[in-house]
């Protein structure tokens, strides 16, 4: 019984990861924005899927348990790929700093992947690389969750894909804590740091955009229409 749940969480999550940050990528081309979104953190999550990815296919830890980053980890890329070419575009005048971060990303993931994709990394400085996600995950998601705690708002973050992004997290928690692995310890701490951080994100958008929006436009409403009316009553 475990191991059908497990099975069918599992492919569940794998499909779900192959769509899951599709609204997120539409909302920034239909917008042209990437207000709100932080770059360096969707930078920290790319190396992360990418090592993650990695670190589980070498040690032949159970695909089920792991292809959904890679299938996020791409999305990832895409996203970095907007955030760049829109922060450039947005940019009235030439902004050397901007320039030269926005570089930093495209040739820092090209030599990781390079280096991954030849065996130039030792299995002795993998398995501490194994460990590395779980700080990445922290590094991605602290800088994205400050932005909205001081800024207010969630800008153009897909409520959509924050939500899929968050079931997949504690289905992906919940397949791990039942399974066999060997690799279960890294795989458990890493999928419940991501599972708190996704749902703290989630409730920012759902209070951000929702709560506290519909507020904000109920608060405007009533204001347009006292002036309204004061301006018949002056009449």
């Amino acid at each position: 019984m475990y191991l059908f749940i497990s099975n069918y969480l599992n492919y569940t999550i794998i499909i779900g990861s192959s769509i899951v940050k599709i609204p997120q990528i539409i909302q920034i081309i239909k917008s042209r924005s990437i207000s709100g979104i932080s770059t360096f953190g969707i930078y920290i999550a790319t190396i992360s899927c990418i090592i993650y990815s990695y670190y589980n296919w070498i040690f032949q830890i159970p695909y089920l348990l792991w292809i959904d980053n890679c299938f996020v980890g791409i999305q990832n890329i895409i996203i970095l790929i907007l955030c760049i070419l829109l922060s450039e575009k947005d940019t009235k005048k030439i902004n050397k700093h901007l320039y030269i971060v926005n570089t930093f990303y495209i040739v820092s993931l090209s030599i990781l992947i390079i280096l991954l994709y030849n065996n130039m990394i030792s299995l002795t400085i993998l398995k501490y690389l194994s460990l590395t996600p779980i700080i990445f995950i922290i590094l991605s998601m602290i800088p994205q969750i400050l932005k909205c705690f001081y800024e207010g708002n969630t800008g153009e973050l897909s409520f959509i894909s924050f939500l899929l992004l968050c079931g997949g997290a504690w289905s992906r928690f919940l397949t791990v804590l039942i399974s066999n692995s060997k690799g279960n310890k890294i795989l458990l701490l890493t999928t419940i740091t991501s599972a708190l951080l996704n749902t703290i994100l989630l409730y920012q958008i759902i209070y951000y955009q929702y709560i506290l929006g519909r507020t904000n436009i109920r608060y405007k409403l009533n204001g347009e229409y006292s002036t309204r009316r004061n301006n018949k009553k002056s009449e």
